[in-house]
């Protein structure tokens, strides 16, 4: 095995046992393949124009996103920014 994908490994391993806790055994591996890189992107993309709102934004959409029945309806965008 490559030693640079280990940390993507892990982190992917550990985002589908979120999503296999929540019920998602079959699909737990498209959402985390969705997930990781939103964040990944997103991070990047805030930390290169230097503009954290991008981050809060996207946090928001993830949200609505997981709040779907499919990804499992755990988690709220007004947990994350009270403001919306």
């Amino acid at each position: 095995m490559d030693l640079g994908i280990v940390p993507f490994s892990l982190l992917l391993a550990w985002i589908e046992e979120l999503f296999e806790s929540l019920g998602h055994s079959q699909a737990k591996g498209a959402l985390a393949h969705h997930l990781l890189p939103s964040v990944q992107g997103i991070c990047l993309l805030a930390d290169c124009f230097r503009d954290a709102s991008l981050v809060e934004t996207e946090a928001a959409i993830l949200c609505n996103w997981i709040d779907t029945p499919m990804a499992g309806g755990v988690c709220t965008a007004k947990a994350l920014n009270p403001s919306l």
